[in-house]
């Protein structure tokens, strides 16, 4: 499970090796690769082929409604899909960075599932740290595999 209020949840499973990961990609986990960095793992200790792994990003901030400085979106400049200019301020997509980064990784397209939905645009279901100025709640994204062996 991870626990959001913005960053972004990516569920991730294969289905030949009966492996999951919850990963949590705030601005600073996807300026790392996180979950590229997950899907490596998969690969190095389970032997996963990325084609294989079929991910969801569930429900985060949107590139609507999360604004952010220089220092900030300067880290992801290489993706110009990525973010809006607003002049000294820009609106950054981390939902569509960290899909970009799970192609980057061998995934494939039709194995992506995008949620589409803003935590911020939709504070009567979800939490935002941002919308709601510091709230203290969290939603749980949770993936897991059912035992067959019981």
């Amino acid at each position: 499970t991870v626990l959001t209020a913005d960053c972004v949840p990516i569920l991730l499973y294969d289905k030949h090796k009966e492996v999951v990961a919850a990963v949590h990609a705030g601005w600073k986990g996807t300026k790392v690769q996180i979950v590229s960095k997950t899907v490596q793992k998969m690969t190095e200790l389970y032997g996963c082929d990325p084609k294989d792994i079929i991910a969801g990003i569930a429900p985060s901030i949107g590139h609507c409604c999360y604004e952010v400085d220089k220092e900030v979106a300067e880290h992801f400049f290489d993706i110009p899909e990525g973010f809006t200019s607003l002049g000294k301020q820009y609106m950054l997509d981390l939902p569509l960075i960290n899909k970009q980064q799970l192609l980057a990784a061998g995934l494939q397209e039709e194995n992506i599932e995008m949620s589409h939905t803003c935590t911020a645009c939709n504070v009567d279901r979800f939490f935002s740290y941002r919308k709601e100025q510091g709230c203290s709640g969290r939603f749980m994204s949770m993936i897991g595999m059912k035992n067959s062996h019981t």
